[in-house]
């Protein structure tokens, strides 16, 4: 039986939501990347040439996480960190790495990843609320982070949904985090194109007591079919909306100093603005700008809410209003 090579923990993680020159995005699609469980009598010894070498090879950091066994395994290595298998994890809680996905030097491991499902639930005893719902927006989005390009982000096809997410938070009941999984998948949206998006989607979703607005009912990205006459303007006969309140026909449209540089992007942004308010949208504009502060964030909420017509009493937007804080310096000044 071949090595194998368990990656885990933050590089697993790292594998699943950096954008790497080693991997081609569309090969980890969840459509298309199956789930499996790893081989009874799994033999796994890693030491640091392999570890150095795999994460090389994939993008990822050092030290590398990695799952054994069993604690005969574990070996001191500044280049790797080291788990035991847990015995209660749920079916198909891993993907395997194909031959043509690794170089020559590689296809002597079976190389297996903890799957996105399962670094959710590894993580939700290690995340506030906030950060561990941001996670799973993220895991669910549209893009993967790119620290080297301008926008910070390349766009790719979703590495799992909220369904694989929930059924398989549901199946762990026996795991650390398991409860605080549950609380937090509530919360998950799907569909983000953009790691701001995600943040305000976030500060949206979550409720008065855990530090957000609870402005339930949005959808991310959502296609919006127009009226003729909006039609006409933009000469599409739908749209997608940045953040999507339907009931309310609200729309936030997001725009980021970077993501609207093109002039043609820009005019677009105008014309569709034009088309949704045509078609009987309330439009609310969120810029950077927006973000920089509490102040400013909560200033901005003001107008959301009106548009939403969700009339919290001003004595409870003021209890919770440290929460709120808590939650803007978690989401984005920790990026």
């Amino acid at each position: 039986m071949k090595n194998s090579i368990i990656i885990s923990g933050a590089s697993a993680l790292s594998f699943w939501l950096d954008y790497s020159k080693h991997k081609n995005p569309r090969s980890y699609s969840y459509k298309i990347c199956e789930r499996v469980s790893l081989p009874v009598n799994i033999i796994s010894h890693v030491h640091s040439a392999s570890a150095r070498l795999i994460a090389s090879e994939l993008g990822l950091t050092l030290p590398l996480h990695v799952l054994v066994p069993d604690s005969n395994a574990k070996h001191r290595s500044r280049d790797i960190r080291f788990s035991v298998i847990s015995r209660h994890l749920p079916e198909n809680s891993f993907i395997q790495l194909n031959n043509y996905q690794l170089s020559k030097e590689l296809q002597g491991f079976n190389i297996y990843v903890a799957s996105p499902e399962y670094c959710f639930l590894t993580f939700a005893s290690r995340l506030p609320l906030p950060l561990l719902v941001e996670l799973g927006c993220n895991l669910c989005a549209e893009y993967a982070i790119d620290s080297a390009s301008e926008l910070g982000q390349v766009f790719r096809s979703p590495v799992t949904n909220l369904s694989m997410i929930s059924d398989y938070v549901l199946s762990a009941k026996r795991n650390t985090g398991h409860r605080q999984a549950m609380r937090a998948v509530r919360y998950v949206l799907e569909g983000s194109y953009s790691p701001a998006e995600t943040k305000i989607a976030v500060f949206c979703i979550l409720p008065l007591s855990e530090g957000g607005y609870n402005l339930t009912g949005l959808q991310l990205n959502k296609e919006i079919t127009l009226n003729e006459e909006a039609a006409n303007l933009l000469g599409l006969n739908t749209c997608r909306g940045d953040l999507v309140w339907n009931a309310e026909r609200a729309v936030i449209e997001y725009d980021s100093n970077l993501t609207h540089l093109d002039s043609r992007q820009h005019k677009y942004d105008k014309a569709k603005g034009n088309a949704l308010k045509e078609s009987g949208y309330k439009l609310i504009s969120l810029t950077s700008g927006d973000l920089h502060s509490f102040q400013s964030i909560e200033a901005a909420f003001v107008l959301v809410r009106k548009a939403l017509n969700r009339k919290n009493r001003d004595s409870l937007l003021l209890k919770y209003a440290d929460r709120r804080e808590l939650t803007f310096k978690m989401l984005f000044k920790s990026s």
